[in-house]
């Protein structure tokens, strides 16, 4: 692949995420955050469907970055809402520590994730890392819907 091509997947994801991250946020205000955090699982697993079918052609696997990208902007403002609200409800201290463990959390997950998805395509095959991702998101999506 080119440096070209490298980058315009980049920015594929990047627009996504410009794109749906404002409205996502103006959407958080007016829809459940649960809701929203679910529909990001459920992208993020569609995101995954796509990297595993990338074999059919290019136009796979800039879905699954588009859709990764979406997922994220979804994600990023309706999560740190559900967060702030799920502090407030629950008394559970200052926003800095609640902010701070949730970082810790995406950051173990980023260094975790990556290594068992490898680990798991190694034993079994290629797109078996990224499928097992996808499906831990659907298992995921209910459990936050569940959040009141």
């Amino acid at each position: 692949m080119t440096m070209v091509k490298r980058s315009f997947v980049i920015s594929i994801a990047t627009v996504a995420y410009f794109i749906t991250a404002p409205f996502s946020g103006w959407l958080s205000d007016r829809v459940s955050r649960p809701r929203l955090v679910a529909l990001s699982l459920v992208l993020m697993s569609g995101s995954s469907a796509f990297f595993a079918l990338r074999h059919l052609g290019i136009w796979a696997f800039y879905t699954c970055v588009a859709l990764l990208g979406v997922a994220l902007g979804v994600q990023k403002s309706s999560s740190q809402s559900l967060l702030a609200d799920l502090v407030d409800k629950h008394e559970l201290g200052e926003y800095s520590m609640a902010y701070a463990l949730s970082d810790v959390a995406d950051s173990v997950g980023l260094i975790i994730g990556p290594v068992v998805g490898l680990w798991l395509g190694q034993v079994f095959s290629h797109s078996v890392g990224v499928l097992a991702m996808g499906a831990l998101c659907l298992l995921l999506a209910p459990v936050v819907l569940s959040i009141k």
